[in-house]
């Protein structure tokens, strides 16, 4: 492990209480370029079965939001070799926001 550890967005505890409190299960995630959260997002619909939603915390007003680049280069380059859009949460509601809408694709 190297000597620094990697800064934790401030408002990820928000947001992993919030997804905890709707029923999610949350894993924190680590690596150069690797989004910040792993989450479990629990369906009864059909017989699918529990579904993951991979996600990247971000801090409002922080440098990058204020320019508009969302992503560092290593994170642009992992969501790129992983082939998705990245979901991207700012706030509690943000992070509920893609839970819900990954619940309603499910169910399509």
């Amino acid at each position: 492990m190297g000597r620094w550890t990697k800064r934790r967005d401030a408002n990820e505890k928000a947001i992993i209480k919030a997804l905890t409190d709707a029923g999610c299960t949350v894993a924190k995630l680590e690596g150069t370029g690797v989004p910040d959260l792993l989450v479990r997002v629990p369906v009864q619909v059909y017989d699918l079965e529990d579904l993951l939603l991979i996600m990247e915390v971000k801090e409002t007003g922080t440098h990058a939001t204020q320019r508009g680049t969302m992503l560092t280069k290593a994170q642009a380059t992992w969501w790129a070799a992983w082939g998705a859009a990245p979901a991207i949460a700012e706030s509690p509601e943000q992070a509920l926001a893609l839970v819900a809408a990954l619940r309603l694709r499910a169910a399509s």
